[in-house]
């Protein structure tokens, strides 16, 4: 016999699938508050913390603070590496290139003014 869920709690987890959907959706939806974090990868503004991995981090963590207060649940509750994983793939679906080409962007703008940071 199947039962069926009386909550949304009582439910599977959302596949992969429909989280990738869900952060791109937030990406677009939430963009003014998340572009900083995307303009410091790139290498276009200054480091928040001195290292691509930890100004992602910051990215990640802020994103999960936003989506627990504007209503997407599941962004808010999953791991913070499948998070990364799914804004990753949200930025890539929205704008047509990964978020390594733009860490690859500040790696080469570092290395052609290092003494400017």
């Amino acid at each position: 016999m199947y039962n069926v869920p009386a909550t949304v709690e009582e439910m599977l987890p959302p596949t992969k699938s429909s989280i990738y959907n869900e952060a791109q959706n937030f990406l677009r939806a939430h963009w003014p508050e998340v572009k900083t974090y995307y303009e410091v990868l790139s290498g276009t503004k200054p480091s928040l913390h001195g290292a691509a991995d930890l100004d992602e981090a910051s990215c990640v963590f802020e994103v999960q603070k936003i989506a627990a207060a504007n209503g997407y649940a599941h962004l808010s509750v999953i791991s913070t590496h499948l998070l990364r994983k799914a804004l990753r793939v949200g930025y890539k679906r929205n704008t047509g290139h990964p978020v390594r080409a733009l860490i690859k962007q500040r790696r080469q703008l570092q290395i052609e003014a290092p003494d400017e940071e």
